[in-house]
């Protein structure tokens, strides 16, 4: 005879986590919730009882009972397994949202970075014209000629006094003849300093604007990066939540219908505890499917992420946590350092790789500041 209130074989919680889990790829951008739901009834349509098979004639009271509490079951875990997926289906929504609204934000910090940038280029290209430009009102004359005609008189009140305070002997000659020379020209001497003026600016432009932009618009990169990695984090928290909770309906579902929890006999196994038993299934199950889509980040991202000492060069590491990779770390072997029994003894800081950290890392934060993240 049928064991009496016998569990169900037809859909066990982990099996019915995984099915929801599985709905869950086909998302997309367009995609309505009513249709993915719908996706539960596709999956379960071809899930009976083996007990339907047998002629009502050949079934025993024990064998009805079952089947009919398998259609119980089964009628109200499809209802909660449409639930779990129409709310895991909301969050994915808000979850693309917020990877919209952030992209926005940071497209607006990048235009602004792009604006730098060009604003450098067009200083670069004002000085290189600056000798040949045209100023209105002077009759089209340029601006050398105009600087030639306006400072010709002061040059050489000026030439001709240092000419009387220079002493004498071959180096004093040296420098009388040149000045000499100049106060025969000053276009000379004003094209040394337009010279001098365009190199400064090349140098100003391509060592510090264009470095200092480039840095910022490589950092925005990585930023957004690291927010979309923490939404999707965020996205999982939440998925991995309703997963739990889907199991742990299905199980009461389960306990109410056939009398009993699904791993009531579980619970017990050897010396554990009894709620490692079913908690642990619950862990385990949703444990499973999540940990292989959680992005492998190194466990100090959102520290030195706030302390803004993450830079590009070292994003790579941060981003995939790779365990010798970030060995390389900087950041990574400070923060073991100071953790002296989980540091290893061959990657230990001196004192003075200690200080040149903390000065180097001082430094590297001054091409970002003013950028928020």
């Amino acid at each position: 005879m049928m064991e009496k209130h016998k569990k169900t074989s037809l859909l066990p919680p982990s099996t019915a986590v995984r099915m929801v889990w599985a709905c869950t790829g086909t998302f997309t951008r367009e995609g309505h919730s009513k249709f993915y739901t719908s996706l539960v009834d596709e999956a379960m349509k071809d899930i009976k009882s083996p007990l339907r098979k047998k002629g009502n004639e050949n079934k025993n009271p024990e064998e009805i009972e079952q089947i009919e509490n398998e259609k119980k079951y089964l009628t109200r875990a499809k209802a909660a397994m449409s639930a779990c997926l129409r709310s895991i289906h909301t969050i994915y929504s808000g979850r693309n949202l917020n990877f919209d609204e952030n992209e926005k934000l940071r497209e607006t910090y990048l235009e602004s970075v792009k604006e730098s940038i060009d604003f450098g280029r067009k200083v670069k290209d004002l000085l290189a014209s600056l000798p040949t430009m045209t100023i209105g009102g002077i009759g089209g004359a340029t601006v050398a000629q105009y600087f030639k005609e306006s400072i010709e008189e002061s040059l050489e009140k000026s030439f001709e006094e240092s000419l009387k305070k220079i002493p004498n002997g071959s180096l004093g000659e040296l420098l009388r003849g040149v000045i000499e020379k100049l106060l025969e020209d000053p276009r000379i001497f004003l094209l040394i300093l337009v010279v001098f003026g365009i190199v400064i600016g090349y140098l100003i432009n391509d060592l510090v604007i264009v470095r200092w932009t480039r840095k910022r618009k490589q950092m925005l990169y990585v930023i957004h990066d690291y927010e979309r990695n923490t939404y999707y984090e965020n996205y999982l928290n939440h998925v991995r939540d309703l997963l739990e909770s889907l199991y742990q309906d299905l199980n009461q579902i389960h306990e109410e219908v056939f009398k009993h929890s699904y791993y009531t006999e579980e619970k017990k196994k050897g010396n554990e505890k009894e709620k490692d038993g079913e908690e642990g299934n619950i862990s385990k199950a949703v444990k499973d499917l999540i940990d292989s889509t959680w992005p492998r980040r190194c466990e100090y991202i959102h520290k030195h992420m706030g302390e803004k000492k993450i830079t590009p060069g070292v994003w790579l590491l941060c981003e995939t946590g790779h365990e010798e990779g970030l060995k390389r770390c900087p950041h990574w072997r400070y923060e073991k350092n100071n953790e002296i029994a989980r540091s290893p003894e061959n990657n230990k800081m001196t004192s003075n790789q200690v200080k040149w950290y903390k000065l180097r890392t001082h430094l590297e934060k001054i091409w970002y500041i003013g950028l928020e993240y």
